[in-house]
């Protein structure tokens, strides 16, 4: 009889103490309401029809608002800076950078920043608990969650006593997107203050040489030798965020970037003897009626459409569906 007495009381620890989604997430959300901030480097694959692409990743975060995330390949280096006021993505190096105040960048997450993720996971509808599991030698919990409206599962294996993720991986339809695993972490270190400050150019520069800023169209038609089209459609709860003018394979470009329940980019730029270079994975379709082509991207479902006009060369890339997308096209017209 007191055997089992032991049994049955053991087995309502086992109970009272066992994990699941919902304690999960409480306890992880705690400990990053706790967080002064971290520093971790990870090791990231992206998979794509084009192959992997992997980068080498460095990210600084300081509570209230300030972070830095260093995103490195063979090729260069790219650099997403956060004073806590404003946000500057740039390469060291080169003067031209993207600017915007800490308002209108609200919504920019710098990419692979692990907080990001377990602030999805702590406003994840369902997350699902899926067990416990060692990864590089510590133990870990797992658990997945669905992004919206991406419907993009992404799986964390979180350390049991940082609750940090050692290893994030991305699926869509059961097929991998990305991995992400974190080699190394300090939780709560100091920084200086002028790690998270911008010093490639002064304000004055700044002002000159910013390649992204909300912009009329009034002033990008100034810079624009051709017409400025614009789509008189657009999907519900879809703006205007940004317009840039650059250049880009040696031909100048206009580039407006949409932002809402359907982003979108749509790149303009003086029609091409060439053509369009059509390419594997690519399928013609009318536009206007014209010839163009669209391709399917796996990574995040992107549809692109590639056509021309008389005067145009044109890119229509979002995660968008394609019925959506070709309303865009249509509607294009010469502001």
């Amino acid at each position: 009889m007191k055997s089992l007495a032991c049994v049955l009381l053991l087995t309502v620890l086992i109970t009272g103490c066992s994990m699941n989604g919902e304690r999960l997430v409480d306890r992880t959300a705690k400990k990053v309401d706790k967080l002064q901030g971290f520093y971790a480097e990870l090791d990231a694959v992206v998979f794509s029809l084009e192959g992997e692409q992997r980068y080498r990743v460095k990210q600084w975060l300081q509570v209230p608002g300030r972070w830095r995330v260093e995103v490195e390949t063979d090729t260069g280096e790219q650099i997403f800076l956060c004073d806590g006021e404003q946000v500057w993505i740039y390469q060291p190096g080169i003067k031209e950078f993207f600017h915007l105040d800490v308002d209108a960048a609200r919504e920019i997450q710098p990419p692979f920043l692990l907080t990001g993720y377990l602030n999805e996971l702590a406003g994840a509808s369902s997350p699902l608990f899926e067990g416990q599991e060692k990864k590089e030698n510590r133990d870990c919990y797992v658990v997945s969650y669905e992004t919206y409206p991406e419907s993009e599962t992404v799986r964390l294996w979180l350390d049991k006593k940082s609750l940090f993720p050692i290893l994030i991986e991305t699926y869509q339809d059961e097929e991998l997107l990305n991995r992400l695993a974190c080699t190394s972490l300090t939780l709560n270190p100091k920084f200086a203050d002028e790690f998270f400050m911008y010093t490639g150019e002064n304000e004055r520069k700044v002002a000159t040489h910013c390649l992204v800023k909300p912009l009329s169209l009034d002033d990008a038609k100034r810079d624009w030798s051709l017409p400025v089209y614009v789509p008189a459609y657009l999907p519900e709860d879809t703006w205007l965020f940004i317009i840039s003018h650059a250049e880009e394979d040696e031909r100048e470009q206009l580039t407006l970037v949409y932002e809402g329940k359907h982003s979108f980019s749509l790149v303009q730029r003086a029609k091409s003897d060439r053509g369009i270079r059509v390419t594997e994975g690519m399928k013609e379709i009318v536009v206007g009626g014209s010839t163009g082509f669209y391709q399917k991207n796996r990574i995040n479902e992107l549809n692109t459409l590639w056509w021309s006009n008389e005067t145009s060369d044109f890119v229509l890339t979002g995660p968008v569906p394609l019925t959506e997308l070709l309303q865009v096209a249509q509607s294009l017209q010469a502001d």
